[in-house]
């Protein structure tokens, strides 16, 4: 090991012991990199971040440093520095960057500097909750100052659709500028090598439909609501289809310890880190969810959609209560598994097709190519640095 590389490890390691915040204004006297660029993923690979990283390797500009802070760096980035968020190297990348991207929000202690530019993508299209300052008084305070210290440090949010960019308007606690288009996965592949994709990396026979469940988490932490009696309704549905089912699993991140205790099986299979819930969601036939805003990306691509909410009533009067009537969704209700194994194997495939329609209409998709709109953006704010 060369002596360099023996200080600057040595250097990490004793910035590893300060308080975050403080080393975010301690290392403020480094200069700012005109060429570097931070991609936030955080636990789970962030796509929004990642299709626009994408598009910056794309463009073939030279001379960047690009780097992904994750909570478990696996080198989903190619090509990027890849390293655990909230570290010291982090967090010296953080303050040294021109330009960060993110998909959610960050620490209250961190602290962006005049002359470096931020990017919020956010992490949905659409979303049945109510979110952000539209449920300020049940939010916890510390997330309250997270959520208005990242709003007031970015420089550009992206809304995907007119729903959610009028949230924004009204419940980020931000008046800047908001960006109208959609991310466009160029890497998708079309649905049946996506399906073979999936079914290959999780070991799904041909002939096998396959349902995805993908609850959201509750605020309170609680579990019982994922009370999916797996076996028994796949034994039902074969009973009344016909045919063979499984289910892939796939908890939220703020839910995911509780994959372990999942009764997994060769027709029960943990989804919970399969790098794109996209292709999970395009691969399925059925998908179940409760109040999580992916149902609006299986709307979107016309997949069945059913909702299983046993604690409907609560989570309307406790938690965070919905943007609209959750009840007017085009989907079933299922509150316990025979509602459940009824709405999987019984509808109107005609009149739900035609109310898919009718919900993507109202949500308002604005179109355009977001991925590269950013990507552009950040070399503005590159070439005014290099002029400076």
């Amino acid at each position: 090991m060369s002596f360099l590389t023996h200080l600057k490890d040595s250097l990490n390691y004793r910035l590893g012991w300060l308080p975050k915040g403080a080393l975010f204004r301690i290392l403020a006297v480094l200069p700012i990199q005109n060429n570097k660029i931070v991609f936030i993923s955080g636990a789970n690979v962030a796509p929004n971040p990642k299709a626009i990283y994408d598009e910056v390797v794309k463009s073939g500009r030279t001379g960047l440093d690009l780097v992904c802070l994750a909570a478990s760096p696996k080198g989903e980035f190619p090509g990027a520095r890849n390293l655990k968020e909230d570290s010291a190297r982090a967090i010296r990348e953080l303050v040294t960057a021109k330009a960060w991207v993110s998909d959610g929000r960050q620490q209250a202690y961190y602290r962006k500097r005049k002359g470096q530019h931020y990017i919020m993508t956010w992490h949905g299209a659409m979303g049945a909750k109510r979110i952000e300052g539209d449920i300020g008084e049940n939010l916890p305070k510390h997330y309250i100052r997270c959520a208005k210290n990242d709003s007031k440090m970015c420089d550009l949010m992206v809304a995907e659709t007119d729903w959610v960019y009028k949230i924004m308007q009204r419940a980020f606690w931000y008046n800047g500028e908001i960006l109208k288009a959609e991310f466009v996965d160029r890497k998708k592949l079309p649905p049946e090598e996506n399906r073979k994709k999936v079914r290959e990396a999780l070991g799904i026979r041909e002939g096998q439909k396959i349902i995805l469940y993908v609850p959201t988490f509750r605020m309170d932490g609680s579990t019982g609501c994922y009370n999916i009696e797996y076996e028994r309704v796949l034994d039902a549905l074969r009973e009344k289809t016909g045919e063979e089912y499984v289910f892939i699993v796939r908890l939220h991140v703020n839910a995911a310890d509780y994959a372990a205790g999942i009764p997994y099986s060769q027709r029960v299979i943990n989804g919970t880190y399969y790098p794109s819930i996209a292709e999970l969601i395009s691969a399925c036939d059925v998908l179940i969810s409760d109040y999580s805003g992916c149902v609006f990306a299986g709307y979107r691509e016309m997949k069945k959609v059913v909702l299983y909410a046993p604690d409907l009533e609560e989570y309307m009067s406790k938690e965070r209560g919905f943007t609209f009537d959750f009840r007017e969704l085009p989907s079933p209700i299922a509150k316990n598994n025979e509602e459940l194994i009824a709405a999987i194997g019984e509808y109107d495939e005609e009149k739900y097709a035609a109310e898919m329609e009718r919900l993507n209409e109202l949500v308002g998709y604005f179109g355009g190519d977001a991925a590269a709109a950013c990507k552009d953006r950040i070399f503005e704010w590159l070439d005014e640095g290099e002029k400076d």
